[in-house]
């Protein structure tokens, strides 16, 4: 599995303009110190900061998954807009690309859940077998159609 380091200036150019914009984004947000930015497979890790603190972790599905999930989201600069600011380009790079949905996986805080809430996510609801097996209707990801 060849991972491809974008810390390097010549690499981003390369990508997608909403993935370049995201990438500039969490340097902004770690005040230019990105400590480690690279694509493997169907998946992006950007971190930075001196405490490496600003942290974000995307997966890209297959073309039966047309889905967008975001793993891990941390900023630094918190309640700046800067996850408004995320969404808003994982939706406009997702219609250029033929994604279908955006999920938030695992939202175990209070404040990501009324972010989601806020942005129009639903909770994911769990097959009727699943939700038999665990006695919960809904998972813990929360989905907005792209």
């Amino acid at each position: 599995m060849a991972i491809k380091f974008v810390d390097y200036k010549g690499n981003i150019d390369n990508e997608p303009l909403e993935l370049r914009k995201i990438f500039e984004l969490m340097k902004e947000d770690a005040d230019g110190q990105i400590n480690v930015a690279y694509f493997r497979y169907r998946q992006l890790v950007i971190g930075g900061g001196s405490d490496k603190k600003s942290e974000l972790e995307l997966y890209f599905g297959s073309d039966r998954n047309k889905k967008i999930t975001i793993v891990i989201v941390k900023f630094i600069k918190q309640r700046q807009g800067n996850c408004t600011r995320l969404i808003d380009l994982l939706l406009e790079y997702g219609r250029k690309e033929g994604y279908e949905t955006l999920e938030i996986q695992s939202v175990q805080s209070d404040e990501m859940e009324a972010f989601a809430r806020k942005n129009n996510f639903e909770q994911e609801v769990l097959h009727p077998v699943l939700q038999s097996a665990y006695g919960v209707e809904h998972s813990d990801n929360w989905i907005k159609k792209i």
